[in-house]
C-alpha cells in the first residue's frame, strides 16, 4: 500500500514499559497529565471525581511489592520515502521501568 506512495521501506516497532508508581493516586495525576482529561472534559465537575476515583481503583490489583505496576504496549510504524531525510526511529525499549 505504502508503495504506490513512493515509500522504500518500512519498519515497525513494538515493545512493552513498565511503569512503576508508588500509588494509585500518582498513576491517577501521570494520566490526568495525557490521555485522560478528554475524557473527564465531557462530565460535569461533580462527576469527574467520581469517575476519578473509580478509574484509579481498578489500578489496586495491579500491586505489587514494588508498588502499582503499569504495562504499556507501544507500536509504531515508520515508513521511508525515497528522497526524505534520514530518520533514526524511536529508541528501542525493552521492558524497560521507569518512575
Amino acid at each position: 500500500m505504502l508503495r504506490g506512495s513512493g515509500f522504500i521501506g518500512t519498519e515497525v516497532t513494538l515493545w512493552e514499559q513498565r511503569y512503576v508508581f508508588p500509588s494509585v493516586n500518582d498513576v491517577l495525576g501521570w494520566l490526568l497529565s495525557t490521555g485522560l482529561r478528554p475524557y473527564l472534559a465531557r462530565l460535569p465537575e461533580r462527576e469527574q471525581e467520581r469517575f476519578k476515583y473509580a478509574f484509579a481503583m481498578r489500578f489496586e490489583d495491579q500491586r505489587t511489592d514494588r508498588g502499582i505496576e503499569v504495562m504499556l504496549r507501544r507500536l509504531f510504524a515508520i515508513a521511508k520515502k525515497e528522497g526524505a531525510f534520514p530518520f533514526a526511529g524511536p529508541a528501542r525499549l525493552h521492558k524497560s521501568v521507569c518512575c
